[in-house]
């Protein structure tokens, strides 16, 4: 069965806003769907998933092991699902050792692909892993960079490969087997809205205008904001103190980044982020 929404992004590019949206939208209720309380987009990578559906320690496992499984587990949910299953990634589309996907088509039903601004991006690393903005600018470009790496030992998270921006954009939009729904998150700051309605299309839902705009209202990022302070969010980072959502502005990149900085991104990203509409001269608007 078709029932696997990937919703996939470089981190800090607006998934989790995103997913809110949907939770929103998809809840029919009349209240808002609570920070703390969002069930929504389990994460393809987290451990206890894997564990959970092969009956395996996954800890116990290399890497290669591991990879050989998930394109099975992910079956396996669409298989045992009764209604579309949205799991959250992060990591670069790509085949596992077998040269199998880790995302297979035959268990997809849609992908949603999140797309934001490096520069945006860098600044939003840097404050959500507690790092300088010239070190989260050098991680954008970084083309083995991964998370949860098999170093830190048997994390809550398994190894995700990232790659540098553009690598991960690549695979996902030119490399996967996936017909991939673009979202840019400022077009999403823009218009909602209308964005979200593109994203309920993709996956199969037929857009209520009365719901797009309640869980639009139900979403803002201010409501999200004033949420977290008082009940917290799983999703967020200890050394990140200025909380998960914390400003979620457009062109806070151009203005936060050093020169050098935003130049080294654009002369590494520059053909992606001109195909995606972002300017490539560090002096230009985003």
């Amino acid at each position: 069965m078709k029932a696997v929404v990937w919703l996939a992004s470089y981190p800090r590019s607006g998934n989790t806003w995103l997913r809110f949206l949907l939770a929103n939208y998809l809840s029919g209720s009349s209240d808002a769907v609570r920070v703390a309380g969002i069930r929504l987009g389990t994460v393809a990578s987290a451990r206890k998933l894997l564990d959970e559906w092969t009956g395996i320690q996954t800890s116990d496992l290399s890497a290669d092991e591991v990879d050989g499984l998930r394109p099975d587990v992910y079956r396996a949910i669409a298989n045992d699902a009764r209604q579309p299953v949205f799991l959250k990634v992060h990591e670069a589309w790509r085949t596992n050792a077998l040269g199998e996907s880790l995302f297979p088509i035959d268990a997809t039903l849609a992908c949603v692909y999140a797309v934001r601004h490096p520069f945006d991006v860098a600044v939003s690393l840097a404050h959500f892993y507690g790092i300088s903005l010239d070190e989260a600018a050098v991680c954008l470009n970084n083309r083995n960079l991964t998370i949860a790496s098999m170093e830190d030992g048997a994390t809550p998270q398994l190894p995700q490969r990232l790659g540098a921006w553009s690598d991960h954009v690549a695979s996902w939009l030119e490399a996967s087997d996936l017909d991939v729904t673009i979202i840019r998150y400022e077009d999403l700051r823009s218009d909602t809205e209308r964005e979200l309605v593109r994203v309920l299309r993709a996956i199969a839902v037929v857009p209520d205008p009365s719901r797009v705009r309640h869980a639009v209202a139900m979403s803002a990022f201010d409501r999200l904001q004033t949420d977290e302070r008082e009940s917290g969010f799983r999703g967020a980072r200890l050394e990140t103190r200025s909380g998960f959502f914390r400003s979620g502005k457009v062109g806070e990149g151009l203005r936060s980044l050093s020169k050098r900085a935003r130049g080294e991104i654009a002369a590494s990203q520059r053909v992606w982020m001109a195909r995606l509409g972002y300017g490539a001269d560090p002096a230009q608007d985003v």
